[in-house]
């Protein structure tokens, strides 16, 4: 079965999908003029199958096929699978294409109708997607989700567990109190094993999730942010600086964290020639905080 975690940033031997050559644009480009055509024959697994494809390959189609894998998948929703619905959501943000709302409500209504058959991957990229195509979910939805992720948060592996924190922060969102502590469990017991896109992740959804963590996590992030801090990439190195500074004045301070500023600093420092204007200003403001609230 076709899983799209490996092609997340961070999953473990995920790579960018480097443009596809003039060979296979001619190909993708042949095939997709046929899915108009034979769209309304399409059962949920080829729209499923179709859309990874060309998330993979990073080749958004044009409006009139998108327009009719959606209409389809819109039809298709009542027989969905829940890899099917994670799939689906997974490829259109990462076509940079955001639901329909009628597309949405349906997914989210197949979703409660089945949420009892959603694995761990599965709820991670279904979270992971809708924070990326920035879709507020329905009260019923998210509570729907939270109930089924609390007790698949101790099958989630480090970059399920990154997901999750970073989708929930994205989402702006009230997280229950019982899968709160849960993720905070699992994260804890995770940490170690993250790697620097993961553990930005992690870093940049505490920060925007507005909900004060454990000590014993805190500690965890801390001590693998400064075992990564030499690998973080640019972009990486300014949203972990960015939000340190948050998560340091919203919780008590923590122990080493000046220490793992600096060395967040530092990697910043050797990147400077790399650094977008939008890294460089987030980079200047958090040295401007002085990292006081991490110190």
């Amino acid at each position: 079965a076709l899983r799209p975690e490996a092609m997340l940033p961070g999953a473990p031997g995920a790579h960018p999908g480097a443009p596809a050559g003039h060979q296979a644009v001619v190909v993708v480009g042949a095939l997709l003029q046929r899915v108009p055509e034979v769209a309304e024959n399409l059962e949920a697994q080829n729209i499923s199958m179709i859309l990874w494809a060309l998330a993979t390959l990073e080749s958004t189609p044009p409006a009139n096929v998108l327009a009719a894998l959606e209409a389809q998948l819109l039809a298709l929703s009542p027989e969905l699978t829940p890899q099917g619905i994670a799939n689906s959501a997974w490829a259109f943000a990462k076509l940079k294409v955001t639901l329909s709302p009628a597309l949405a409500e349906a997914l989210e209504t197949r979703f409660l109708f089945i949420a009892s058959e959603f694995q761990a991957q599965d709820i991670a990229i279904l979270l992971w997607a809708f924070a990326t195509m920035r879709i507020t979910p329905s009260p019923l939805f998210f509570q729907g989700l939270q109930r089924r992720a609390e007790p698949m948060c101790g099958k989630f592996g480090p970059h399920d567990v990154a997901m999750v924190v970073w989708a929930l922060g994205k989402m702006h969102v009230q997280v229950e109190g019982g899968l709160m502590a849960a993720l905070e469990k699992r994260a804890t017991q995770v940490a170690i094993r993250m790697d620097a896109s993961q553990m930005t992740m992690v870093v940049v959804g505490l920060g925007e999730m507005g909900e004060r963590v454990s000590s014993i996590l805190l500690e965890a992030v801390m001590s693998r942010v400064l075992a990564v801090a030499p690998q973080l990439a640019p972009r990486e190195v300014a949203g972990v600086m960015q939000h340190l500074v948050t998560i340091g004045a919203r919780e008590a301070p923590p122990s080493g964290g000046a220490e793992v500023f600096r060395a967040v600093e530092a990697r910043a420092q050797h990147l400077a020639p790399l650094l977008g204007m939008v890294e460089v200003g987030l980079v200047l403001r958090a040295v401007a905080a002085g990292g006081e609230a991490v110190a």
